[in-house]
């Protein structure tokens, strides 16, 4: 599986815009007023960089390596941002009824981003999928680790998601995102269409939602699923 820092992401230009507005408003602020809002230009750039990941460059706006953590000098540039990304994580994550992981067959496993404590046993591959995320250590150091960053609402390339799948055809597999919605999904779908578990997109859907009916793809990693299955048909 390719180096986190290097899968491209196509993710919704709403974010791109929201990112660059809330980085233009700091970046304004901190130059009009003098003083402590001078600090501003820290939060300014981190979310300004992030906003050019959205728009276009991907996620090695953030540097994570393979081996599933966030490169020192970036965690810093982007503390600003992961601070806000963290904060409204274990919000959620509190917040949430919804159990951490759910079993959609005997082989396949989808969840939220877990805690270290909740690291579970007995899996051949664990395919982390967040970019913005360091992943916990007792998880990042098993053998079967394996990391494909795609940016929030976003998508991986066709051939990175190909390869990746191909890397965990056999075994068991834990899957996960920031909150198991979305890239999980996609990554979920596409394992169960090359392993013949189903064989649509909306049969697909229908059995991850079945089993855990938070998983939602939006209308970009629909398309992208159909593009998906599509090329593999070709």
């Amino acid at each position: 599986m390719p180096d986190c820092g290097k899968s491209i992401s196509r993710a919704p230009m709403k974010y791109a815009v929201t990112f660059a507005a809330v980085s233009l408003a700091m970046l304004a602020g901190s130059m009009v007023y003098p003083g402590p809002p001078r600090l501003l230009v820290w939060p300014a750039l981190s979310f300004g960089g992030v906003a050019l990941g959205y728009a276009g460059l991907g996620p090695q706006v953030f540097e994570k390596a393979g081996s599933g953590e966030i490169r020192p000098l970036f965690r810093m540039l982007h503390l600003p941002y992961f601070l806000f990304t963290w904060g409204v994580w274990h919000i959620c994550r509190l917040l949430s009824r919804k159990t951490a992981l759910n079993r959609i067959d005997e082989g396949l496993v989808i969840g939220r981003r877990l805690l270290p404590g909740e690291a579970p046993d007995g899996f051949d591959h664990y395919v982390d999928l967040t970019g913005e995320f360091d992943e916990p250590h007792p998880i990042r150091t098993r053998a079967g680790y394996r990391c494909l960053p795609i940016l929030d609402a976003g998508v991986p390339t066709l051939h990175e998601l190909r390869r990746a799948v191909e890397l965990c055809s056999d075994g068991r597999v834990f899957v996960h995102c920031a909150q198991g919605h979305g890239r999980t999904g996609l990554f979920a779908l596409a394992l169960l269409l090359r392993r013949g578990n189903v064989r649509t997109v909306g049969e697909g859907i229908n059995l991850l939602q079945s089993l855990r009916p938070a998983v939602n793809l939006n209308g970009g990693q629909m398309a992208f699923a159909r593009r998906y299955l599509q090329v593999r048909a070709g």
